[in-house]
């Protein structure tokens, strides 16, 4: 009898430890789940916050149009890799080009920053980021106003590494290159007419 008093109560007590234990890895786990979801939050927030949007060129001249309070027109986009361009114009500014990041796995877009340019010939912009994996990685724009046709061709003579292009359009340009390896921004534009003439 008290043998079977004993087996019941060491059954009973095993079962409350059980459910207590149950009861310690429910909590642990909600705990968890909170944290991520709190985390993900955030992600979201950074990623879909001021200063981020969509990829389309809708969304980006919406963005511009809001962010500037001005009503703007989109020129050109160009992309490649992480980074975006956009010519655009604006009646009080005339010829702008704004440049974006990739944010969320390229579904959200984030503004770096923008500069005007004049009504003819070509500008040269850009940015580097030292370190980090693969080394340094230099973020080049060529852009401009080419529709009069008087630039054929142009290099940028202090990249590094081949950074050029011939029989340009008479139409906006908008060129993106990505340097590995450069420890500086190019500075230096040469820009060519059709006889191979370099141009002022």
């Amino acid at each position: 009898m008290n043998s079977n008093k004993k087996a019941k109560a060491r059954r009973e007590a095993e079962a409350k430890k059980t459910a207590q234990t149950k009861r310690i890895l429910t909590t642990g786990v909600g705990i968890g789940m909170l944290f991520v979801g709190l985390w993900a939050g955030l992600t979201l927030q950074a990623a879909f916050g001021t200063g981020t949007c969509g990829g389309s060129d809708e969304a980006l001249e919406r963005y511009l149009e809001k962010s500037q309070d001005r009503a703007v027109t989109v020129l050109k986009t160009a992309q490649e890799g992480r980074v975006k361009a956009v010519l655009y114009e604006r009646e009080d500014l005339g010829g702008c080009i704004a440049l974006f990041q990739k944010r969320l796995f390229g579904l959200r877009w984030a503004y770096d920053g923008m500069d005007t340019f004049s009504d003819s010939g070509l500008h040269l912009a850009g940015s580097w980021n030292e370190g980090g994996f693969g080394g340094s990685k230099c973020e080049i724009t060529v852009y401009g106003d080419n529709r009069g046709g008087e630039v054929n061709a142009y290099a940028v003579t202090d990249a590094g590494e081949t950074v050029a292009r011939e029989d340009l359009e008479s139409d906006y340009i908008l060129d993106i290159y990505l340097l590995d390896g450069a420890t500086e921004m190019p500075r230096t534009l040469a820009q060519y007419d059709d006889s191979g003439r370099e141009l002022e």
